[in-house]
């Protein structure tokens, strides 16, 4: 497949033990294969609805509208923002291993890091979402303006802005999370520090404003926390008793 042919120039030995690819477009070839046919669908989609004269075909101009509501942003961005830690952790093994001496390492820097902006634009986005909310929170309609973005915010309690806040912290933490494995290997008890730090306040966010509105995701979220806090500190135990010797 074209993605086994891209250049795979060679990692530090903690990556290589582990036979990791260093290109980030091979790492991701499925969920960017996937995006890219999702975006070519909604705009296949726009320029029908634009084609289609409305007067004429009502209904079907209707159903396009809706599709496209339902879509636009919210599929790419669920899938961006569900894939953020590992456009983060491929990105840098890309960055860090890049040698730009052929056309397609350029181009899979260039998509490492145009991911990596996306994510952030879509970081942006969130806080003007939540400095929306904090000006208009009185105001029922206040996300009237953000429709399409809904997978920021719509599933998480509007009490205040920090409730409002889960899925900034979601990505934020993963980016940390991954950053902090591709980039610090050779101090893993600092690693284990950082996570350990990001998994405790992520788990007395959740246990203290508890911000999903669905109380079987709610659960389901304080479990998977839960675990994830045992391993960590486990590790954590491990590595520190490793520095010791």
């Amino acid at each position: 497949s074209i993605a086994e042919k891209l250049p795979d120039n060679r990692l530090p030995d903690v990556f290589e033990k582990y036979d990791v690819n260093s290109n980030f477009v091979s790492n991701l070839w499925d969920f960017l294969m996937t995006l890219l046919i999702i975006l070519m669908v909604m705009g296949a989609l726009a320029v029908i609805k634009f084609v289609v004269p409305q007067k004429r075909y009502p209904r079907i101009s209707l159903i396009l509208s809706k599709i496209l509501g339902a879509m636009k942003w919210n599929v790419p961005l669920m899938m961006i923002c569900s894939s953020s830690g590992d456009i983060f952790f491929y990105g840098s093994l890309q960055i860090r291993s890049s040698h730009l001496n052929s056309s397609a390492a350029i181009i899979c820097l260039c998509v490492s890091l145009v991911m990596m902006i996306v994510v952030f634009m879509i970081l942006v986005i969130g806080l003007k979402i939540l400095r929306n909310f904090k000006r208009e929170s009185e105001n029922p309609n206040w996300a009237e303006k953000w429709k399409g973005y809904e997978i920021l915010y719509e599933e998480y309690e509007e009490k205040s802005i920090w409730s409002l806040s889960y899925m900034i912290l979601f990505i934020t933490r993963g980016i940390i999370f991954n950053f902090t494995l591709a980039n610090l290997f050779n101090f893993p008890l600092i690693q284990c520090i950082i996570i350990n730090i990001t998994n405790i306040l992520m788990l007395g966010y959740l246990l203290y404003l508890r911000p999903l509105k669905n109380l079987l995701n709610l659960v389901q979220l304080f479990v998977n926390e839960g675990l994830v806090n045992i391993i960590g500190v486990s590790i954590l135990i491990l590595a520190i008793m490793d520095k010791a010797g």
